[in-house]
């Protein structure tokens, strides 16, 4: 992890978050969990935050509405992943 710290991927990671794609930002919301413990203050910063916040409120619509195919069953599984990544870094 030292080496990914290095080459910058604290700052990389988060940026694909603005993907619209919800499969693409499990994924990275899975890395960032891995990535944590080095680049704490990086995910801290208020930019990551305010993302983090925006797609747990988009997430907390999209499981409380109509189940269509799963969609708020996934949904929710993404609102826990993004508070436990919320709780870590407070």
């Amino acid at each position: 992890m030292k080496t990914m710290v290095e080459k910058g991927w604290c700052q990389l990671l988060p940026a694909l978050l603005h993907t619209t794609e919800n499969d693409t930002r499990e994924k990275v919301l899975e890395a960032l969990h891995v990535m944590v413990a080095g680049c704490k203050s990086e995910f801290q910063k208020p930019h990551v935050q305010d993302r983090l916040n925006k797609l747990k409120l988009e997430w907390l619509k999209d499981a409380n509405a109509p189940d269509v195919h799963g969609a708020s069953e996934y949904a929710g599984i993404l609102v826990q992943l993004v508070s436990d990544l919320m709780s870590k870094l407070t």
